[in-house]
């Protein structure tokens, strides 16, 4: 009885383990999600210069549409389906998860997360720059 409860348990915790290490998304550039569409990716990047932000919230407050442009310096169209960050023009950098999608030729965002400046002074280093 023992052994067909320790059998069974390893055959879980094993299958945790599986599941875990195929689930988890990683960072990539965008290439490498273009050449994988569907599969989900996580790709830091920056809003280029003159980024064209589509966001209307009158029309539809659930859908921004901008460009990113990844570490390796390729920029790709960006769909998220949900409302536009506060600050999102100020981000250094944004991390956006989601998947490639070959047939309307974008990156879909299912999550936007971004990395805004600091709004506060280090006082220590401002009193050194004196």
């Amino acid at each position: 009885m023992w052994r067909w409860i320790a059998l069974v348990m390893l055959v879980v915790s094993g299958l945790v383990v599986v599941s875990m290490m195929t689930s988890s998304s990683k960072y990539v550039s965008f290439e490498e999600a273009i050449a994988n569409p569907g599969k989900v990716y996580y790709v830091i990047g920056s809003l280029p210069q003159n980024s064209n932000i589509y966001y209307d919230p009158i029309k539809d407050p659930n859908r921004l549409e901008f460009s990113l442009v990844d570490k390796e310096g390729k920029e790709v169209r960006v769909v998220y389906p949900g409302p536009k960050p506060q600050d999102f023009e100020k981000s250094e950098e944004v991390v956006v998860t989601g998947y490639w999608d070959a047939e309307n030729q974008i990156f879909y965002a299912q999550k936007v997360l971004l990395k805004c400046p600091s709004k506060y002074i280090d006082e220590n280093a401002s009193l050194a720059n004196n």
